[in-house]
């Protein structure tokens, strides 16, 4: 699932990238991989939020049903710009607790552009 043609969204590769962290039998992870899930996940993140502000500033048809789906878009942007600002606690499991919470972001801003029908299946 990509969003178009022209866009950098690879709904399919982030939502798998989530679901290792996620999953109930999720972890534990090696420093190393839960460096890269941290770094891969703030990219998908710097990657969705102007997605998910275009497809909230636009929604289709403009569509007067879509306010709902407008305003859960625009507050899952400010709840992932505000966790990419958040200075990463010393210890293993502030970092896998972290990583967990970029990846609630990435789920959150992939189902709002979804719910704006900025991804298609």
């Amino acid at each position: 699932m990509t969003v178009n043609a022209s866009s950098p969204v690879d709904a399919l590769t982030m939502r798998a990238t989530t679901a290792r962290l996620l999953a109930d039998d999720a972890g534990p992870f090696s420093p190393s991989e839960l460096d890269t899930l941290t770094l891969t996940l703030k990219g998908y993140l710097q990657l969705l939020i102007p997605e998910v502000e275009q497809a909230a500033a636009q929604p289709p048809d403009h569509d007067p049903t879509m306010t709902v789906p407008v305003a859960c878009a625009v507050v899952a942007v400010a709840e992932a710009r505000r966790k990419l600002d958040i200075p990463l606690r010393p210890g293993a499991s502030a970092a896998s607790a972290y990583a967990r919470r970029l990846a609630r972001s990435v789920d959150r801003l992939l189902t709002g552009l979804e719910s704006l029908g900025g991804a298609q299946p």
